[in-house]
């Protein structure tokens, strides 16, 4: 984290911005080259959408409420050092508009759902799709809790699509969990972690 902490002090937002579109593009790429060898025909992606607004909008909701207080929650359990991220989510929150945090947060849960849910879940089940997810978020290894809530995380959003098969439902809560913590770190409404 330390060595993290030092690389994200030299980057400027626009670099980090970059790179989290370029990463994105990335997933969307493996997302639509998998989904040719691992579903029979281009039509098997239209039955993971279904424009179901009391799962989207209902279940959506309550898990992205869940979510939120827990992660909120963390941070008042753990010290500021435990959640530390290395600055990185701090530094990118902070440095961008409103506007901008929202379709950043719009791609991101667009191009990890097609990937984590529509692809590897649905290929190869809940916890290959959770574990690789984690996988992806290799920079909290360090920090445990931190590991540990993209795990749990990851697990609560794949169990949804579990139950709904539904790829509008996770990529609403992704959307909305991702929203809502950029928005309490750049308004710094949650100062967090004890002393």
């Amino acid at each position: 984290m330390e060595k993290q902490a030092v690389l994200v002090k030299d980057l400027t937002v626009r670099e980090i911005v970059v790179s989290v579109y370029f990463t994105q593009l990335f997933l969307l790429f493996l997302a639509t080259v998998l989904s040719f060898f691992l579903f029979n025909q281009f039509s098997d992606w239209l039955l993971l959408f279904k424009w179901d607004i009391k799962a989207i909008f209902g279940l959506g909701f309550i898990v992205v409420v869940i979510a939120v207080v827990l992660n909120v929650g963390l941070s008042f359990l753990f010290s500021k050092e435990a959640m530390d991220d290395g600055g990185i989510n701090e530094k990118l929150f902070k440095g961008i508009t409103i506007p901008q945090m929202i379709v950043l947060c719009l791609v991101i849960s667009l191009a990890e759902e097609l990937f984590f849910r529509g692809v590897l879940q649905t290929t190869f089940g809940l916890v290959v799709a959770s574990l690789v997810f984690a996988g992806l978020h290799f920079r909290y290894l360090r920090k445990p809790v931190l590991f540990l809530g993209v795990v749990v995380l990851s697990f609560l959003i794949g169990l949804v699509y579990m139950w709904t098969g539904n790829l509008w439902v996770t990529i609403f809560i992704h959307f909305l969990i991702d929203l809502a913590l950029g928005l309490i770190i750049k308004f710094e409404l949650i100062k967090g972690g004890t002393s």
